[in-house]
């Protein structure tokens, strides 16, 4: 009997041993599920944070490529304004350019015309200085013979 009290207090200790071994293993696993927990927690606030901050960014490069292409019709716009003008200065220079070279040919023909009429005016006092010389000899002459008379 005494084995057997024996056998059971060795059996006792042994589930009691056991048992504290167990109530460690729940310990451990309880803190194991418990920090899994807030890790699985954190991760899911984390995936939560970068949807939140994707969705933002995707919204900013939304508003950033709309800009971008509003940017982009403004600016065509002032490029096909630009053009315009350019064309009509264009051709304003054009007509401006006909115009200058009737106005040169006019002005050569002038120019042209006056040393043509300066040559004639020349011509036409030379002789009339010349006539004038002789009209003047010519008086000259009769004043002589007026006086030798």
């Amino acid at each position: 009997m005494e084995e057997l009290k024996k056998n059971k207090s060795e059996a006792q200790d042994q589930l009691d041993a056991l048992s504290d071994e167990i109530a460690a293993l729940k310990r451990g696993f309880n803190k194991e599920r418990n920090d899994l927990t807030s890790t699985l927690a954190s991760k899911e606030e984390s995936i939560q944070e970068l949807e939140k901050q994707t969705e933002e960014l995707t919204k900013k490069n939304s508003q950033a490529q709309n800009k971008a292409d509003e940017l982009m019709k403004h600016y065509m716009h002032i490029e096909d304004e630009l053009r315009k003008q350019l064309q009509s200065v264009e051709c304003e220079r054009e007509g401006l350019e006909c115009k200058l070279a009737v106005v040169q040919g006019e002005s050569v023909r002038a120019v042209d015309e006056f040393f043509k009429e300066k040559g004639h005016l020349t011509s036409t006092l030379a002789s009339k200085d010349e006539s004038f010389q002789e009209l003047g000899i010519e008086m000259e002459e009769l004043k002589k013979n007026k006086s030798e008379a």
